[in-house]
């Protein structure tokens, strides 16, 4: 299992396998070994669901989204 599946068990692993194979990237931070907080970046066109259409990126442009840091560790600029 991957370790993005332990922050987010909702998250299905092919959409995660689905990334990594489209380019995107996954920054994770970790604290004492255990994995804290993701966040995904992509310089590639990202489709977005929620308002149904592909938003091309300007040159040089990076696209971050669907953050996500464990409740424990929120509020404290990790």
């Amino acid at each position: 299992m991957l370790k993005h599946l332990q922050l987010q068990p909702e998250v299905e692993e092919t959409r995660i396998h689905d990334r990594f194979r489209h380019g995107h990237i996954c920054f994770a931070e970790r604290y004492k070994s255990c994995l804290i907080a993701v966040a995904w970046a992509t310089p590639h066109r990202k489709q977005m669901p929620y308002v149904s259409f592909i938003r091309p990126l300007p040159d040089k442009s990076i696209y971050f989204y669907e953050s996500f840091t464990e409740r424990n560790y929120r509020g404290l600029s990790i």
